[in-house]
Formats: structure tokens, C-alpha cells, sequence
């Protein structure tokens, strides 16, 4: 799925150096690795517990926006960059798009990046409805979950359009344009409401409130996840 730092030094033992695009996906990576880690000690030193189910579901859904979904993006856009262009050709032999990655690499990379993304926030929805289902709370209560459950259910219509385009439809067919034009557009919606729901829950519930009292710093959690993110899609 991602290229890491092993990644880039076996490729550069071999004789092919990382492509600048790798070098600025890891850049992105460390930087979200830099936001979610002290959120993640933070949130463990405040609940004084491992136990706490509650405490994953902020961690889980910043892996799942903050860490892996800039790759599913990105690697939309380098898909669609590759249609775009023909083969370069060297000697009379093509060479893959996309630096050195091809085609099928890329959907590959998009596939698992997908699956990353849904696998973590699979665990983060999973730790609210424990919460509200043990302590019988009830659902979309507030603008924050309301918008995090929709972000839920246009996850799985993307996952099941991406299915529909990478296994039912033939290249040919002429219905493939119009499901990978709306793969497209639910793709950017589950960004833009990722980023409302982190938005919200960071700066508008109580537990944001408890765990990271300073409003101020939870404006800067909010902004550099923001920035990060953002950042990946055009990577």
C-alpha cells in the first residue's frame, strides 16, 4: 500500500531510486504520525487506562482520515493521470506511467490503502456503538455524530462502487464511466465529511473538552490534521 522508509531503501539497493512523489507520501505520513501520536499518549495519560473503549475511536478515525486516506485520494488522481497519458517508451519499450509505478501497482496501492482506511474506521465507529449500546446512549444525538455516521454510510457506497468498477464492469462498458464518475464524487465526499466530523469532535464535545482541555490546542490539532490531509490529496 504505502512505500516506507525499508521500502525506499531496498529500492534504492536495487538500483531504483524512490520517486519524489514516495519521498513526499513518507514526509506526509511522519507528519501525521507526529499529530496522532501525542493526541493518542495524551488521551491514554488523561484516561489512565488502556481499557477505555471510548479513547480509540479519536485515534482510529485520525489513522483512518488523517494517516490513510490522503493515499486512497491520491492514488485516485494518479489513476486518472494515467489515463490521461500514453506509455512512455524507451527503445521501442513502454515503460510504466506514474514514475515507476504502473497501472495495475497503483490500483493495487489504492485497494489496500482503501481497505486500511475502512479497517480503521470499521474500529472506530465499533468503539462508539459499544460505548452507546453498554451505557444505552442514544445515536446521532448531536450534529458531530450525525455527520460521522453519514461519513460511515457513503464509505460503504464507495467501497461497493470501487468493487462494481474493479470486478462486475468491463473496460468497455459503457456504464463504467458513469460509476467512476460517482466513485469519484463519494470519495470526495467521505473527505470533506471526515474533515467536518474531526472538526466537530475535536471543538464541539465534551470529551474533546476532558481529555484536551486547551481549546487552543485542539485548534491546532484540527488545523495541522486539516493541512496534513489536504496536503496528501496532491501528493
Amino acid at each position: 500500500m504505502t512505500t516506507t522508509i525499508n521500502e525506499a531503501k531496498q529500492l534504492d539497493i536495487h538500483g531504483i531510486s524512490p520517486s519524489r512523489g514516495d519521498l513526499k507520501s513518507l514526509c506526509r505520513r511522519l507528519a501525521a504520525i507526529g499529530i496522532i501520536a501525542p493526541v493518542s499518549i495524551q488521551l491514554f495519560h488523561k484516561s489512565g487506562s488502556y481499557t477505555d473503549v471510548f479513547q480509540y475511536h479519536p485515534i482510529c478515525m485520525m489513522m483512518a482520515f488523517v494517516m490513510v486516506m490522503p493515499d486512497v485520494v491520491s492514488s485516485i488522481r494518479r489513476l486518472r493521470l494515467a489515463r490521461q497519458r500514453s506509455p512512455r517508451k524507451s527503445n521501442g519499450i513502454a515503460k510504466p506511467l506514474d514514475e515507476q509505478l504502473s497501472r495495475s501497482e497503483i490500483i493495487i496501492r489504492h485497494q489496500l490503502a482503501t481497505f486500511v482506511m475502512e479497517l480503521a474506521a470499521a474500529g472506530g465507529f465499533a468503539s462508539v456503538e459499544y460505548i452507546k449500546i453498554t451505557h444505552n446512549y442514544q445515536h446521532l444525538k448531536s450534529l458531530h455524530g450525525s455527520v460521522g455516521a453519514l461519513c460511515g454510510v457513503t464509505i460503504v457506497c464507495q467501497m461497493v462502487l470501487g468493487c462494481i468498477l474493479r470486478y462486475v464492469l468491463s473496460p468497455v462498458d459503457p456504464k463504467r464511466l458513469m460509476v467512476r464518475r460517482a466513485h469519484k464524487y463519494v470519495s470526495a465526499t467521505i473527505a470533506v465529511l471526515a474533515m467536518m466530523a474531526m472538526c466537530g469532535g475535536f471543538l464541539a464535545t465534551e470529551y474533546a473538552e476532558k481529555m484536551i482541555p486547551s481549546s487552543m490546542i485542539r485548534t491546532v490539532i484540527v488545523l495541522a490534521s486539516a493541512a496534513t490531509t489536504v496536503a496528501g490529496f496532491f501528493i
